[in-house]
């Protein structure tokens, strides 16, 4: 095994920020961002996400059960991340190309990777990070989708394809392929992939065809066949198992209090016992509560409750929760490290964003701002997503409350922009990701052109005070469809007393001091509609 250190240095913080004291039991949710940095959000402090980098073009992030690490494949092998320093203090290069990883809760990593033409399972101690004894998988297996560890670390169930699409269960003890399973799945849908962590069975969700038609849910064995499950299922963008294996819960959107609601399936007697509100489960509490949560606000789903409640996140311990660390792609845990990284603001080689905040007194709306400057690149589609403070979301309005309050610049012209509302407040939208995209054409924006504006509605009970407005997981791309890294500073809404205080000042509040500074950059995952349509206007302007 060739394994190599690397220590990462993240510059550029701001003359005025605060240095970010580590804290005991935080509840962080880790997931790949854009380029080369892993999203962080402290469930447990309300604050918006940050980012730290670590190089490399991450992929896919899987957490050790006790907090301590992140392991993330790159382009360079697996990353293993400190999460109390964020720094990486390994690289395990075992394969020229990791393609799948799972942690059990034993903490061992599993690993597919491909060295040549050759597939194979490869685990790693998880105190000396020594390789066990490595599974081939068979000649002919091209795509590995997902890893699941079921029956407390015994098994390890593998969705590849081979000209249809199999699930290969590994005997973990004997290191050896158990079965090789082919449920009647559709094979160039995805599909969604979960292991019981108390017994040797994995379950599959998958969409017979995309939109609002029925999906199939399917029980996979380690011995036996598949079978397909009896419940009604509406093809369905979520797919998690409860700590104990009892509780099945399929999710049709990640959006909180959505107008479908997650279903909640015993396992044993595989039939539909209740239903939650919908959202991304987070954490585990006792009488069948789960924990949601769109961007950062923590709620509490129960059985039998029309919509979700917030959650006073002080109240959050280890004890009470169970965090969702199995979740395959935005996994959970408690950690004794901060969960919050400085600010990366913009980078020495990339675009930035420039936040422009404003002030009044409660009442009123203030218009906050987002201006680009390029720096020298090129940049003709861009998303990033925005946070305000709890106490001054952005507007909300539409027919049905949903359209976030934010216009494009006519000038830039880039009329198919749109925003949508990650999560919403009390009384608007805390966390907004933004689009800004042409599917006409792929001309550049201009240096320092306005992009869009933004309406925030001051509550009336709002205190006075200087409340945060920042951006993170931005991204661009240049008019041929290759990624640009894009940066963001900061701004704050000033909430001026009741009976003193000026009319609304556009950008007032600024940028809170932060200069452009230098980090490392690479490339990494491009927009996920301006990247094809881009490189298709392109191709067509040629032709």
């Amino acid at each position: 095994m060739r394994r190599s250190t690397v220590s990462v240095w993240v510059i550029g913080l701001c003359a005025l920020a605060a240095p970010l004291a580590a804290a005991a039991d935080q509840l962080c949710r880790v997931e790949t961002g854009f380029y080369d940095t892993l999203r962080l959000t402290n469930l447990t402090s309300g604050e918006p996400p940050s980012e730290a980098v670590v190089g490399r073009r991450p992929v896919r992030v899987a957490l050790s059960p006790d907090g301590q690490r992140a392991y993330v494949s790159a382009s360079a092998g697996v990353l293993v991340v400190d999460l109390s320093s964020l720094s990486v203090v390994d690289t395990l290069t075992d394969s020229a190309q990791v393609i799948a990883l799972a942690v059990g809760p034993d903490g061992v990593l599993h690993v597919v990777g491909r060295t040549g033409d050759a597939l194979s399972v490869q685990s790693y101690d998880p105190d000396t990070l020594a390789p066990h004894a490595a599974v081939p998988l068979p000649f002919g297996t091209y795509d590995i989708r997902q890893l699941a560890v079921a029956d407390r670390g015994r098994w390890l169930f593998v969705q590849a394809y081979d000209g249809e699409q199999v699930i290969y269960a590994i005997d973990l003890a004997r290191r050896t392929i158990a079965a090789a399973q082919t449920p009647p799945l559709v094979w160039h849908k995805s599909a969604l992939l979960v292991a019981s962590p108390t017994a040797p069975v994995a379950y599959v969700l998958q969409a017979e065809e995309r939109g609002a038609f029925d999906g199939a849910l399917w029980a996979i064995p380690a011995s036996g066949a598949p079978h397909r499950l009896a419940v009604p299922i509406v093809t369905g963008g979520g797919l998690t198992l409860s700590p104990d294996g009892r509780r099945l819960y399929v999710a049709w959107q990640a959006v909180v209090d959505g107008d479908r609601p997650t279903l909640v399936i015993d396992t044993a007697r595989e039939q539909v016992v209740g239903e939650l509100p919908s959202g991304t489960i987070v954490g585990f509490e006792k009488a069948g509560c789960v924990l949601i949560s769109g961007a950062r606000v923590v709620r509490r789903a129960c059985p039998g409750d029309e919509s979700s409640t917030q959650v006073d996140v002080t109240s959050l311990t280890p004890r009470r929760v169970t965090a969702n660390v199995r979740d395959g792609v935005v996994p959970t845990v408690w950690t004794d490290g901060s969960c919050a990284a400085p600010p990366l603001l913009c980078p020495d080689d990339g675009a930035c964003l420039e936040i422009s905040g404003g002030s009044g007194k409660p009442g009123e709306t203030v218009s906050v701002s987002v201006r680009l400057h390029r720096y020298g690149r090129t940049v003709t589609a861009l998303q990033a997503d925005l946070f305000t403070a709890n106490a001054v979301p952005f507007g909300l309005a539409g027919p049905d409350g949903r359209r976030v309050q934010c216009t494009v610049n006519p000038a830039i012209d880039k009329p198919q922009s749109a925003w949508a509302c990650l999560e919403p407040g009390a009384s608007g939208c805390v966390s907004v990701r933004s689009t800004v995209i042409s599917f006409l054409d792929a001309d550049p924006i201009d240096d320092g052109a306005e992009l869009f504006t933004c309406a925030v509605p001051i509550p009336a009970d709002t205190p006075p005070g200087a409340y945060r407005l920042s951006c993170a997981t931005a991204g661009a791309s240049d008019p041929d469809g290759f990624p640009i890294p894009l940066g963001c500073d900061e701004a704050t809404i000033e909430v001026q007393p009741a009976d003193v205080g000026s009319s609304p000042q556009v950008g007032s509040g600024g940028a809170g001091g932060c200069q452009v500074a230098a980090r490392a950059s690479g490339g990494g995952i491009a927009l996920l509609l301006a990247v094809p349509l881009l490189a298709l206007l392109r191709r067509r302007r040629v032709l």
